[in-house]
């Protein structure tokens, strides 16, 4: 069992930024067909780590910052692996201040799983699970490594702007129905609140109908009782949370997020590679969402097509991990 208290990770030198010529070279070279929403000076982009090497080398810096602000991260100078090489970034790009204002990484699952199985997901590198999870879980989009620079994390525009495009991705891709990925609760939280968190989310409405079929590398040790006398709304349980921090937080806003979208949970580990924070793994079957919420994120047009829509066999050809 994975204790929450053990040392974090050591600490490097966060990069130096990138020199704003390269970023914005390398943006003004993208196709067209690659900024998937805009709003007045805002883009978002889509793109793979050949066509933006410094835009990628600047966001896994920013990744590594915000997750910092928010006792995360990996303690690199830059927070990039292995899976920057092949999965896709979305970002939102400012082009009067020549800025990255947040991002997310991404990839098509059965896609990625053809050409390299299971272990070609960065959610396996955190739980165990094999084929016949993802055969249950259908095709999906796994996102992981989102962040919103510290600057921006209060208005909540940079983050509306990467669920407009993650939207839209899937406006163009009806087929998948499923978001998938890890949502992180820091060390900046109590290990009472997370204890809560996890026994909360994995029970009632919030359990998915899969739990089971995946575990967690590093599981909690004492998970806290099954919370059955709590309320099931998301604000009980954030109410509860800030009763047990000294500072009085909630729920983490991603974690609201994903709860809001319908999103339910599968299992939960921590993570010694994040400074111990804690991941839950969470599905947010996209026909469970609110309507009215998905139309938004989708556009009223592309929600009829996408609820009229019906999803087929995976196709079997086409550019090797393509999105």
């Amino acid at each position: 069992m994975q204790l929450l208290s053990d040392i974090e990770r050591p600490l490097e030198e966060i990069a130096s930024p990138e020199p704003n010529a390269q970023l914005v070279a390398e943006v003004r070279t993208l196709p067209s067909a690659q900024c998937v929403y805009a709003s007045g000076d805002y883009r978002v982009f889509v793109a793979r780590r050949q066509q933006i090497p410094a835009v990628l080398r600047e966001i896994g810096r920013l990744r590594e910052v915000s997750f910092r602000a928010a006792g995360e991260g990996t303690g690199r100078a830059r927070d990039l692996d292995g899976f920057d090489d092949f999965y896709h970034q979305l970002f939102v790009w400012h082009g009067p201040s020549v800025q990255v204002l947040g991002a997310y990484r991404l990839c098509m699952t059965d896609v990625v799983t053809r050409e390299l199985g299971p272990s070609g997901l960065y959610t396996r590198t955190l739980f165990y699970y094999d084929d016949g999870f993802l055969d249950g879980l259908g095709p999906a989009l796994e996102l992981g490594r989102s962040f919103v620079r510290p600057e921006y994390q209060r208005a909540g525009r940079v983050l509306a702007l990467l669920w407009k495009g993650i939207g839209q991705l899937l406006a163009a891709r009806p087929r998948y129905r499923t978001l998938f990925g890890p949502v992180s609760i820091s060390r900046a939280y109590s290990d009472e609140a997370r204890r809560v968190i996890a026994a909360r989310l994995s029970s009632g409405p919030y359990r998915h109908r899969l739990f089971g079929k995946v575990q967690g590398m590093r599981p909690l040790s004492a998970p806290a009782a099954a919370c059955a006398e709590m309320d099931e709304a998301p604000g009980a349980l954030s109410r509860r949370v800030s009763e047990l921090e000294p500072d009085g937080k909630g729920l983490p806003v991603l974690v609201r997020e994903y709860l809001k979208l319908g999103g339910q949970f599968l299992a939960f580990s921590i993570d010694p590679e994040f400074q111990n924070a804690m991941d839950g793994l969470v599905a947010v079957e996209l026909d469970r969402t609110r309507p009215k919420l998905l139309a938004l994120y989708l556009g009223q047009e592309n929600h009829k097509h996408f609820c009229r829509f019906k999803r087929g066999p995976a196709p079997l050809s086409g550019p090797q991990l393509a999105l």
